[in-house]
């Protein structure tokens, strides 16, 4: 054996040491996961920190692991599950925004042949938890039709959201559109001026039918003042 694969062999061992400490991280915090069945946010906080020290260790020797094919596959194992653990932790917390960033960073250590539907389902159910419905819908396109449940639900939420924001969109568009087209500017100036005259005239037919009203009621109260008047000197 010659010195250049000694040194192969004694590089290989140590990724190998590192992938232990990053692996006995990634225990520690399902440990942390699991102790307590009522979890509470510290602990999911707790937890999430072993996982992302955990891909943390891993990414140091990026460069190292990727190119050496004994432990590539390993590194590559071990990133996902580490930052997959921390994403779920992050859901749990509704910390969408965090959620979200660690599964962008994760997707890049899945290969075309490896199975996304875990990832693509929570980063859809992150991007609805933010809102941004027309994202979840990009993310879960290809699953559509899909028959699990979680799935489904995600999709259906984000696909009625954007149906609803869409409609509102229209309405605002199509009354911007009437507000800075010259066209209709002259058209509404001369409606709401028409407005204000009607209210005007409802106004003061209002104020008129008062004072005849209190006319009437005066006259009425005069009229009986006097039968008594005349009643009392007969």
């Amino acid at each position: 054996m010659n010195e250049e694969d000694q040194e192969s062999i004694a590089k290989t061992n140590q990724l190998l040491k590192i992938l232990e400490e990053a692996e006995l991280l990634k225990q520690e915090g399902t440990r942390i996961f699991t102790e307590n069945p009522q979890k509470n946010d510290q602990q999911l906080i707790d937890a999430r920190e072993k996982y992302l020290k955990s891909s943390e260790k891993l990414v140091t020797r990026s460069t190292d692991f990727v190119v050496d094919p004994a432990v590539k596959n390993l590194y590559m194992d071990g990133m996902k599950s580490a930052l997959m653990n921390a994403s779920m932790m992050s859901l749990k917390l509704k910390d969408f925004e965090k959620s979200v960033e660690t599964l962008k960073y994760a997707k890049q250590f899945f290969s075309q042949s490896d199975d996304t539907g875990k990832l693509d389902y929570r980063l859809a159910a992150s991007y609805n938890g933010l809102q941004l419905y027309k994202e979840a819908l990009e993310v879960l396109e290809g699953q559509k039709n899909s028959k699990d449940p979680l799935v489904k639900l995600e999709f259906n939420k984000a696909y009625n959201a954007l149906k609803k924001d869409k409609k509102a969109t229209e309405k605002e568009k199509d009354t911007y559109a009437k507000m800075f087209n010259p066209d209709t500017r002259k058209e509404i100036a001369k409606q709401r001026k028409e407005e204000k005259v009607k209210q005007k005239e409802e106004e003061t037919q209002q104020s008129e039918g008062s004072i005849v009203k209190y006319l009437v009621g005066a006259l009425a109260v005069a009229g009986i003042g006097y039968l008594v008047y005349k009643n009392v000197n007969k």
